[in-house]
């Protein structure tokens, strides 16, 4: 449609201009007046499609630019959440140290700093590993307390040249003496081994019929057995079932406690060799 206009259009200016070869110069304004008042339509729908041309064409530049934008948006976004997600493990890989430092000036016993190497995933809360062996220390060997700021981890195993086994806290094999916060009250704490679902706990046995237990209440190794010195945090007491014959034939009592450290969060401990 538009190029049949089109076509008039030439025709009749061309149709004008021969015509105006032949008439008065007077004439010739006329009939270019007459010329241009139609025309005029004509003419301003062409400046309004190229005017229409030229906006879509700065609409589509911008369009790109605004993509362009977007897509730098994103990259700066993505490059700043991998920026913080480095600055906070930066933090709290200086928190923990640092509460390290603090631990290891503030006790009394010698401590051995030692990092989790290895945990066994068909062992997962049984054992791990340390980078440390006898060539570090003479004194590391078997059945030593191994700890962090926040508690007991557990106790030294099988002693190698380079590494060392830690038998976890949870662990069945490892028993520890224990004695509730505020009272006389003491008993054996033992490893419940993997959890069926959720995070590991201990079972605190032969606690005697008159421990007045609460949950909440912590949790320390009482110095008994000559393992585990007396102090260290085990963890607080979760659950405990009133006095029944079902346990222990009703001669002493138990508790469940959850132990204060995360067994699947380890990664720098100490090694307790002495006070």
């Amino acid at each position: 449609m538009n190029r049949f206009v089109w076509y008039i259009v030439l025709i009749l200016a061309l149709s004008v201009v021969g015509a105006c070869l032949f008439m008065e110069q007077d004439s010739k304004r006329q009939i270019q007046k007459v010329a241009l008042d139609v025309l005029s339509p004509v003419i301003s729908l062409f400046d309004h499609q190229r005017d229409m041309a030229r906006e879509m064409r700065h609409s589509f530049k911008s369009l790109d630019e605004l993509q362009k934008e977007v897509s730098d948006l994103r990259e700066k976004n993505i490059q700043m959440t991998t920026e913080n997600a480095v600055l906070k493990n930066f933090q709290e890989e200086n928190a923990k140290l640092r509460e390290m430092l603090e631990f290891k000036q503030a006790t009394r016993y010698k401590l051995m700093a030692a990092r989790v190497v290895s945990h066994d995933p068909a062992n997962w809360w049984n054992t791990v590993l340390i980078n440390r062996g006898w060539t570090d220390s003479e004194k590391l060997q078997s059945d030593l307390p191994v700890v962090t700021p926040r508690g007991l981890v557990g106790k030294t195993g099988l002693v190698s040249r380079n590494v060392t086994e830690v038998i976890l806290i949870n662990n069945q094999n490892c028993r520890v003496s224990g004695v509730v916060e505020g009272t006389r009250d003491q008993g054996i704490v033992i490893g419940m081994g993997a959890p069926a679902e959720g995070s590991p706990r201990l079972r605190m046995k032969f606690l005697p019929r008159s421990a007045q237990l609460a949950v909440g209440q912590r949790i320390f190794t009482g110095g008994a057995g000559g393992v585990f010195p007396p102090g260290l945090f085990i963890g607080t007491i979760m659950e405990a079932p009133p006095l029944s014959a079902s346990t222990e034939f009703g001669l002493y009592r138990e508790a469940t406690i959850d132990p204060a450290l995360d067994l699947t969060d380890l990664d720098e401990l100490f090694v307790v060799l002495s006070e």
